[in-house]
């Protein structure tokens, strides 16, 4: 994989090297590591001249949720040996990538039930809002019509999206236009287009917050798509 540009994004990024160490470059510091696990917002960069596996992890979700507040590392490097284990077998096989994450997500899930209580613990409000905007995305849902769906004051509802998801909602709601337009990029339309149709002023706009936050243009994560396909 080429350097991308350092970047940052509301997923949490959990990043598997498939044989031989990865280069993760976060807060002007190099790392060589068998895997690398980054924060919501944290400003990184990934280099590396092998096979590895990234996964974006929302963390409004389960997953997320727990991942997000795990600080064992001893459990991170079990769960990186577990995914590389279905990493490699998945490219031994070709096997389908939905089915590797099929099997990655029952890793995850057999830890999440030994530890409920992490994932017990989200504030009811905000889950309830989050679904709401899952459901909604990518339309832009105001401020005053997300807090009365949760029946909280606009401003309480900003401290306490905050403080749970750490973003602010703004940020959030641009996440997921942006995890949008992901699938029409895959596809032949224009980038205007696909700027136009996730909610984004213009192409201008589009690329520059999708290079935010990706590390690459959408026009070279087209290109990179089609390589690697």
């Amino acid at each position: 994989m080429q350097d991308n540009k350092v970047h940052r994004h509301y997923a949490i990024q959990f990043t598997v090297a498939i044989s031989l160490p990865i280069t993760m470059i976060t807060d002007q510091q190099h790392s060589q590591l068998p895997y690398s696990v980054n924060s919501v917002m944290q400003p990184h960069s990934l280099a590396t001249v092998d096979e590895v596996l990234i996964l974006l992890i929302n963390p409004s979700s389960k997953i997320g949720y727990w991942l997000s507040r795990q600080k064992n590392e001893n459990l991170l490097e079990i769960i990186s040996q577990r995914i590389r284990v279905q990493a490699v077998a998945c490219l031994t096989h070709n096997s389908s990538p939905i089915a590797l994450l099929a099997n990655i997500s029952l890793i995850f899930e057999a830890l999440i039930i030994e530890q409920a209580s992490i994932t017990d613990s989200m504030e009811p409000r905000i889950l309830q809002a989050m679904k709401f905007l899952q459901s909604a995305s990518p339309q832009i849902t105001s401020l005053d019509t997300i807090a009365n769906q949760v029946s909280l004051s606009p401003s309480r509802f900003l401290h306490l999206f905050k403080q749970e998801m750490g973003i602010s909602y703004r940020r959030f709601q641009l996440w997921l236009r942006l995890l949008s337009s992901i699938d029409l990029l895959t596809q032949s339309h224009s980038i205007t287009l696909v700027a136009h149709d996730s909610g984004f002023s213009d192409s201008a706009h589009y690329s520059r917050t999708f290079k935010e936050c990706f590390g690459y243009t959408p026009n070279e994560f087209r290109k990179m798509k089609r390589l690697y396909n």
